[in-house]
């Protein structure tokens, strides 16, 4: 059977905005990083100094969303030769509101050096938030199938999609084409793959829910998920770890039912995630 793609999250137009962002590391008294959660801009004054001088790292850090950025904190992983404040916030982390603004300045002091050099600062910015995707689940009674299928009107019943934007692509493919049959046996697979430019965590047990519509019955997703079939939730039950920015793919299997001629229920997943992305900026030290 012929494979349908029924989700692409954040597919060629966000992987295109993601992974060919205006980014620059390691450039000369500035460094700006984009991704589809943040605008990360930090600056250098002055962009060279002399041994024993101080200058100013301006930091300005957006939060690209309409959601919160939770847990946001960065720090100063390799300060070459320069002391003083690495990290921030200083204690805690920071929660950014959708579409706001974090401004910072950290005043460093230039060490000693016995030749001119050009001093590469290193950094690491981390941050938790979430995504979630919502698509039409389309079944129809056996007469209603036959009756399409005899006129050729099948194809005018198109499942419609959303989703929030996401450094994270989660796709979902079912075995056969929608719109599906009722007590047809299909196989849904979960594909996850990291598409920011960043680094992200293991997705956990409970990272992951999937509410699957009444017109989807007795799923089985082998070790892959719980099912609470009095909520109908399935949850992530175990550790999804990422190799080479892709994670395992998961799979369930659901039978379809139809309570009217044509029944179409949204299917809807919410993913929480752990990102964390590096950037440089280099400043000239003069001894």
């Amino acid at each position: 059977m012929q494979k349908t793609a029924l989700l692409l999250i954040l597919g060629l137009i966000f992987v295109s905005a993601c992974l060919n962002t205006n980014t620059k590391k390691g450039e000369v008294g500035v460094s700006e990083v984009t991704t589809p959660d943040v605008y990360l801009k930090i600056e250098s004054v002055p962009t060279e100094v002399t041994t024993g001088k101080s200058l100013n790292l301006i930091f300005t850090l957006e939060n690209m969303q309409d959601k919160d950025l939770e847990n946001v904190n960065m720090i100063a992983f390799d300060q070459c030769l320069f002391s003083g404040t690495s990290v921030y916030p200083e204690t805690g982390t920071l929660d950014l509101k959708p579409n706001r603004t974090e401004r910072w300045t950290w005043k460093w002091t230039a060490g000693q050096t016995q030749f001119d050099r050009d001093c590469t600062i290193k950094f690491k910015t981390d941050y938790e938030s979430n995504m979630s995707v919502s698509q039409d689940v389309i079944v129809l009674t056996e007469t209603e199938f036959v009756t399409r299928e005899l006129q050729g009107t099948l194809a005018q019943l198109q499942p419609t999609s959303s989703s929030s934007s996401s450094p994270i692509s989660i796709s979902m493919e079912f075995s056969e084409n929608q719109p599906f049959q009722e007590k047809d046996k299909v196989l849904m697979e979960i594909n996850y793959e990291n598409t920011g430019g960043g680094f992200i965590d293991n997705f956990e047990p409970g990272d992951i829910t999937i509410e699957v519509p009444t017109n989807l019955e007795y799923p089985d997703c082998g070790i892959s998920y719980t099912y609470d079939s009095s909520s109908r939730t399935l949850t992530l039950a175990r550790t999804l770890t990422f190799i080479s920015n892709k994670a395992p793919t998961t799979s369930c299997k659901f039978n379809t039912t139809s309570e009217q001629p044509v029944s179409t229920k949204p299917l809807t997943l919410t993913a929480n995630y752990k990102y964390n992305f590096d950037n440089s900026i280099i400043v000239k030290v003069k001894r």
